[in-house]
């Protein structure tokens, strides 16, 4: 959504995939594709989607391994406050405790899923960007956008996310989709 902010456009980016671009070479960002749920004039806030950890649902929060998606195991939403987690879910009716700018999907208290969630998602900490940050970071050529498919955000393969997320960008961008993940092993 573009919002006049009386001296410039800004498009907001809630509810859309950011894809990082080769230009970024550190974890947690190398590769990811993220998950805006919000934007707007006092920063961002996402979730890595594509990067599953070993430890499983069951033993962080077992009550909810009966809503979570499959691979049930918890995903690094990001690098800030990575000791709390994140819950995504898709649900009908809610209630959620934070809605995103995707129809039927949003952040839930963990101790009360939605009784109608089709699919849950956790995450240990999130993505955050201050005022101005993330549209800096996308001017330097560091991230791509693409409308969300909600699919994407509780798929199984969520570590061939990244490629699949290239290959739906338009023109020669897509051709990232196969750069190595080290280019000097080529």
């Amino acid at each position: 959504m573009t919002v006049e902010d009386g001296s410039k456009d800004r498009m907001y980016l809630a509810g859309r995939l950011l894809i990082a671009t080769p230009l970024i070479v550190l974890p947690p960002f190398e590769r990811s594709v993220v998950f805006v749920s919000e934007h707007d004039d006092e920063g961002a806030i996402g979730v890595i989607v594509n990067a599953p950890s070993q430890l499983t649902v069951g033993e962080v929060l077992p009550e909810l391994l009966d809503f979570a998606s499959n691979p049930s195991v918890v995903h690094v939403g990001g690098p800030v406050q990575t000791d709390t987690a994140i819950v995504l879910a898709r649900s009908s009716s809610g209630p959620f405790a934070r809605d995103s700018a995707i129809e039927c999907i949003g952040i839930v208290d963990p101790s009360a899923p939605p009784a109608d969630t089709t699919a849950l998602r956790v995450f240990a900490g999130y993505s955050g960007w201050d005022p101005d940050q993330l549209e800096a970071e996308i001017a330097e050529g560091s991230w791509w956008s693409i409308p969300t498919d909600p699919a994407d955000l509780f798929t199984t393969d969520a570590t061939g996310l990244w490629e699949r997320s290239v290959r739906k960008l338009r023109g020669g961008a897509a051709l990232y989709a196969t750069y190595p993940a080290d280019p000097l092993r080529n």
